[in-house]
């Protein structure tokens, strides 16, 4: 059961996210904040206006002045050749009212469409103008924007690495302190395990699947259903901590007593979601406090079956042999406070003995 921290992170993804946790570590993606994205639409803005004046002003450079039309210029040219020879031409004699009419609307047309130009061309440096001051916004915004993605850019960075920092940190305290991690999903009973929490049973990553039996079929069976009822109960109840020790079977086919401390992840509804907790091997502990409780015995052993009477003293409580309870009279259970003992031997003088040894 555990979470486990992966030893490698990933490089810096500079998307436009966020810090992501997944399995493979962390990373971290480029934000866009929301303060720019109002300067960005007014850039894009800026930059379709800027090319459609660009557009204009290219075709008014590019249009040449319209020539007379042709049936305006054939009729006159026709008119000043038969003058030139004395002969009135026939186009002219000829021509009804409706041709004049035609002609005359034609040449309105004409007149109508240089003014046109002619206003143009007077316009054409304030637009040329305005297109110059467009671009100068243009890329002026476009180096403003450019400062800051390049400044959030780099807090971005600096925040990533801070992150990967202290996920390197807490490796090295786990690895250094040999506490194995574990992670419960309670809705699929699929756990993820450490690479310490498998190393101190003995096995490698790749050994151990991510499934709830791997650690339950490993309790020692003296201690399963208590351990189990231990669970059932936390994960009804919760309490602040959740501590209990077990003997947990190794690889080679010994048990390791195991210290595991846990804690219960609720969702918005106050439902069980996921526990999360940690394994530490307290074999050698125990092996020493075994080794500590028998040296007592063997010593209680000794002084209960020396042949002299033997008094000792440990918490302000009076301990003393079969020996002793023969040679004072009392009971081990008469003798159980040094008041007890110095009124019972010494009487009156016990007041005097006390003083003398400065015996509290």
């Amino acid at each position: 059961m555990g979470i486990t921290p992966d030893r490698h992170l990933d490089e810096p993804n500079l998307k436009l996210a966020n810090v992501n946790r997944s399995e493979g570590g962390l990373s971290l993606t480029l934000v866009l904040p929301s303060v720019l994205i109002k300067p960005i639409k007014h850039l894009i803005r800026v930059v379709g206006i800027a090319l459609m004046g660009l557009l204009l002003a290219h075709n008014v450079l590019a249009e040449e002045k319209a020539p007379l039309p042709s049936d305006l210029i054939q009729p006159a040219q026709s008119a000043g050749d038969s003058a030139d020879k004395g002969q009135v031409p026939d186009a002219v004699i000829h021509r009804d009212a409706s041709d004049l009419s035609i002609h005359d609307s034609t040449a309105k047309q004409y007149q109508s469409s240089l003014q046109k130009e002619q206003h143009i061309h007077d316009r054409l440096p304030m637009i040329l103008y305005a297109v110059v001051i467009l671009i100068l916004i243009t890329i002026g915004l476009n180096l403003g924007l450019r400062k800051i993605l390049a400044q959030k850019t780099k807090d971005l960075i600096e925040t990533n690495q801070g992150l990967r920092d202290n996920v390197l940190r807490l490796q090295m305290i786990v690895e250094a302190g040999k506490v194995g991690l574990w992670d419960w999903d309670l809705r699929t009973h699929q756990v993820c395990y450490s690479t310490e929490w498998k190393r101190q049973i003995g096995y490698e990553d790749h050994e151990i699947s991510a499934d709830f039996k791997e650690w339950q079929s490993r309790i020692h069976p003296d201690d399963l259903d208590r351990i189990l009822l231990i669970l059932q109960t936390y994960i009804e109840k919760p309490s602040p901590t959740h501590t209990v020790e077990f003997r947990f079977r190794h690889k080679n086919g010994s048990y390791r007593w195991i210290l595991a401390h846990g804690s219960l992840i609720q969702d918005d509804q106050g439902e069980p979601m996921r526990m999360i907790g940690s394994h530490i091997d307290i074999t050698e502990r125990k092996q020493a406090e075994q080794e500590l409780c028998e040296s007592q015995l063997r010593f209680q052993n000794l002084v209960e079956n020396l042949p002299a009477g033997a008094v000792y003293m440990k918490d302000g409580m009076i301990f003393i042999n079969r020996a002793a309870e023969v040679i004072t009279g009392y009971s081990r259970n008469e003798l159980t406070t040094l008041d007890q003992w110095f009124n019972a031997l010494y009487g009156a003088d016990s007041f005097r003995i006390r003083q003398y040894y400065e015996i509290d």
